[in-house]
């Protein structure tokens, strides 16, 4: 057994959580008319005179009378309330005996402490997604941030009939209870029936993905994947396995191109020995790499340069990045925050992050703000083809989730390959590896560097990248910057042009499908 243990134990710190996902569910909220029966305490007096009444058989008024010193009129209270509760019955003899229903809340002659069945009618709203009919925690959507991937609902869920819905709920019923009463009040109530059901809005629901790695035998990774709809900082609502399995299918579906530079090809350009060991034949070992992370083989020799594995904008990723801001910025005047460069990877989940993004961008601004007012902030860069129909759904993708988006048309196609650049101070250099090629989610590695050399060397490929860019334009700002504030065009070596759309363009008009605009 204590094998056993350390064994697990060492499987537990082998796993790793190497990128978390936000996708948006297709649901619909439901009102319902719905009858419930709840479990009530009755007062002491007549909870006593129940059990008086199912221990004896019968008693006469006045025995009850005398056993409790009541007076005449507080007999009668007594006995009228008892007998509106339907909990007991007067006897041919003027006795009183326990009814048919206080007799069934007794198993059997157990000592069960007496309850009155209260029935209630009222409204209920449940939210169902439109890929399972499963129910989904009811909150509230308003805030829900728009341009992460949807999934499209199924179309015969989109035609569900009434009494499928009401089928659904009375199968679900309980779990709505768990979330919408307090935990003692949802034991004591059942649903008696549901009366009519009226079909409400249309809403998009967010749900993170959690993907952690775990190395196993033959140099295999497992890929464990937990979803659920997030509640708060910290609850979580878990989700059926039928509706994980409609989330797989999707991910099946999405494509992840092998265009541009290979893995391999990545650690020669930009002088990765580290990861270079862990390559043959084009095939990255990532088992292996993950276990030798964790017994600290895998650094680079000096604290400038360190491995990092997943979006940079993962809790522990930010955490390491800030400091270095930190650090990078204090005791030193003549070192002053510059533009932050991102050039994203042509991956189909790139920065698809409901609350782990917006949380790194408002970090690193707050680092930035407390060591110059008038900072840029994070540019992110996307090479662009004129008339490219991607323009439209990029824009509605991110400008809610990142402060500033440029345009470059005619720049280099992008591959998996991702850069960020803190100009003057360190930059990262990363791969989106696709561990499961029947799946389209990909986990980025790579390196975070500080060290002149390598600095050199990511710096010189987005510039690379970028030295055929004909035209740029801003395709938006939050804060209404233009592209002089934004894009430092001698540093980036992109040839000066006619800055004809310097300004912020009119937001578009959202796709219907692709991409949520706002709550409903």
């Amino acid at each position: 057994m204590d094998n056993l243990n350390i064994d697990l134990d060492s499987r537990q710190e082998t796993r790793r959580t190497a990128n978390v996902i936000s996708l948006m569910l297709p649901a619909r909220m439901y009102e319902f008319e719905c009858s419930w029966t709840t479990e009530q305490p009755l007062p002491a007096m007549e909870e006593f005179s129940c059990r008086l009444l199912l221990m004896l058989g019968a008693i006469y008024p006045n025995d009850l009378q005398k056993y409790f010193g009541l007076n005449n009129q507080e007999r009668e209270v007594l006995l009228a309330s008892l007998f509106e509760k339907r909990l007991a019955v007067i006897d041919t003899d003027g006795s009183i005996k326990p009814s048919s229903l206080l007799q069934a809340k007794s198993v059997n002659g157990a000592d069960l402490a007496p309850s009155l069945t209260v029935f209630e009618e009222r409204q209920e709203k449940a939210v169902f997604d439109l890929l399972s009919l499963q129910l989904l925690l009811k909150t509230n959507y308003s805030g829900t941030p728009w341009g992460l991937p949807e999934i499209e609902a199924d179309s015969e869920l989109m035609k569900a009939s009434q009494d499928q819905i009401c089928e659904a709920f009375s199968r679900q019923y309980r779990a709505h209870l768990e979330n919408t009463r307090s935990l003692h009040e949802a034991q004591k109530t059942r649903l008696y029936k549901i009366g009519q059901c009226q079909q409400q809005r249309t809403l998009q629901v967010p749900i993170d993905m959690v993907i952690e790695l775990e190395p196993i035998r033959d140099h295999d990774v497992r890929i464990i994947r937990d979803v659920s709809q997030k509640v708060g900082e910290v609850r979580k609502f878990p989700l059926s396995n039928e509706l994980e399995a409609k989330i797989a299918d999707y991910l099946g579906k999405l494509n992840v191109s092998d265009e541009g530079i290979s893995f391999e090809k990545f650690c020669e350009l930009f002088g990765d020995e580290v990861l270079a060991r862990y390559v043959s034949d084009n095939r990255f070992d990532l088992s292996a790499w993950l276990l030798d992370r964790d017994r600290k083989k895998t650094g680079y020799g000096n604290p400038n340069t360190r491995a990092i594995l997943g979006p940079v904008y993962l809790k522990n990723n930010r955490l390491e990045v800030e400091r270095w801001l930190k650090n990078s910025l204090t005791g030193s005047e003549d070192k002053k925050p510059g533009r932050i460069y991102w050039l994203p990877a042509n991956v189909p989940l790139w920065a698809a992050s409901g609350s782990e993004l917006p949380e790194f961008i408002a970090h690193i601004d707050g680092v930035l703000k407390r060591s110059n007012d008038s900072h840029e902030g994070l540019v992110t860069l996307f090479p662009t083809e004129h008339n490219d129909n991607n323009f439209i759904s990029r824009k509605n993708a991110f400008s809610n989730r990142l402060p500033h988006g440029i345009a470059l048309y005619n720049a280099s196609t992008i591959d998996r390959v991702e850069l960020m650049v803190f100009q003057g101070l360190f930059a990262i250099a990363q791969y989106h590896l696709q561990p499961n090629k029947t799946s389209g989610i990909t986990v980025p590695i790579g390196f975070m560097t500080s060290d002149p050399d390598r600095m050199a060397r990511i710096e010189n490929v987005l510039k690379e990248r970028l030295k055929t860019v004909s035209n740029y334009n801003v395709m938006w700002s939050r804060d209404k910057r233009n592209l002089d504030d934004l894009l430092d065009i001698d540093y980036l070596q992109i040839a000066k042009i006619n800055q004809k759309h310097s300004q912020p363009q009119k937001p578009l008009a959202l796709p219907l499908v692709t991409y949520k605009n706002k709550a409903n």
